[in-house]
């Protein structure tokens, strides 16, 4: 029987070069990036190399822009909604606007920072 797959919202299966460059990693690379050991500039290194990699193929020209790495959806979607109502004081006081049918880490952030 053929596999149909259609829950991508949740996880999706990833490509075979991103399987093997994170195996790599997790078994040769696996310091800790802020550690002051050699296995910890060699893990930065590695993680300094993902940022340049994705702002690279995304076309990121500004050389001050980079990457951040969420462990979730929720925090990255708490980062997203807090980063913006928080960037520039031009922002403060505006509305962000969502709809009655987001994801709740949305939607309890939305409300959080409402209250504030």
């Amino acid at each position: 029987m053929k596999e149909i797959y259609l829950d991508n919202s949740a996880t999706t299966r990833l490509c075979c070069s991103s399987v093997k460059a994170m195996t790599e990693v997790m078994e040769k690379n696996y310091g800790n990036p802020s550690s002051l050991h050699s296995m910890g500039h060699a893990a930065e290194k590695a993680v300094d190399n993902a940022r340049r990699q994705i702002l690279n193929a995304l076309s990121v020209r500004d050389a001050g822009a980079t990457v951040i790495f969420c462990a979730s959806g929720t925090e990255a979607d708490n980062l997203a909604l807090r980063g913006v109502a928080h960037a520039k004081d031009r922002y403060k006081g505006g509305r962000i606007v969502i709809s009655d049918s987001e994801h709740p880490a949305i939607d309890e952030t939305a409300r959080s920072l409402e209250k504030e």
